[in-house]
């Protein structure tokens, strides 16, 4: 049976989760996390896109990602085959180590912006010894938008969502930001979110950002240069 085609557009942000096959270790250890992140910094340079949100567990992974035009599938399929010939080679075996398909939710609305930002960033909750203090996890980009955490990587862009909170003090954006996310565990909204992503969407989000148009071809950028 034929599986679905992917929602794709070219102004989309979109939430980002896929597991290892099996359930096996994704990331057998901290080096590995580090060399995922590299990764994404790597390829988000190189593809000019950003990532809003992190957050990597042991089995599985999510991103809220905003590729800025760029196709959604080239720029997965080159970071997580990166990460494949690493992981192989490190442990010395052959063949799958993701699931077949990454999942992917277009986001629509600014709530579900602000949804999916707190949700990814609640995850650590499922951790021993982090309920409650889930800006704490190391791989997690949660402690970056709080300032208790350095951005290592260089990785993370927090002005979308301060947007979303029209809020640009540093402090004070912390501030609000942990009020909402804690806010957002404390009501058991997650569940919520988890079936609001789960539908399908429409790709009709405005969200004033600066998307570059990757797809036009020599022939038409020419012809528009011509006609201005």
């Amino acid at each position: 049976m034929p599986r679905k085609a992917r929602e794709k557009a070219p102004e989309s942000i979109y939430h980002i989760m896929f597991r290892s096959v099996f359930e096996f270790l994704l990331f057998r250890d901290n080096d590995d996390k580090d060399y995922y992140l590299g990764l994404l910094k790597r390829y988000t340079d190189k593809y000019k896109c950003s990532i809003y949100a992190y957050c990597l567990m042991d089995t599985h992974l999510h991103m809220h990602l905003d590729p800025k035009g760029f196709d959604l599938s080239k720029f997965m399929h080159s970071l997580n085959t990166a990460y494949v010939r690493y992981y192989n080679k490190k442990y010395c075996r052959h063949g799958h180590v993701f699931q077949e398909r990454f999942e992917s939710r277009i986001l629509t609305t600014d709530e579900y912006n602000f949804a999916v930002s707190a949700y990814i960033h609640n995850n650590p909750s499922d951790i021993e010894g982090y309920t409650g203090r889930e800006e704490a996890y190391e791989y997690s980009s949660y402690g970056i938008y709080l300032g208790i955490r350095s951005d290592s990587h260089n990785l993370v862009d927090k002005s979308f969502v301060m947007s979303l909170f029209n809020e640009y003090d540093e402090k004070a954006f912390a501030q609000r930001y942990r009020e909402f996310v804690s806010h957002q565990r404390d009501i058991g909204s997650l569940s919520q979110i988890r079936k609001k992503l789960s539908g399908s969407v429409e790709n009709e989000y405005i969200s004033g950002r600066k998307v570059i148009l990757r797809e036009l071809t020599p022939a038409k950028v020419l012809s528009y240069i011509s006609e201005k």
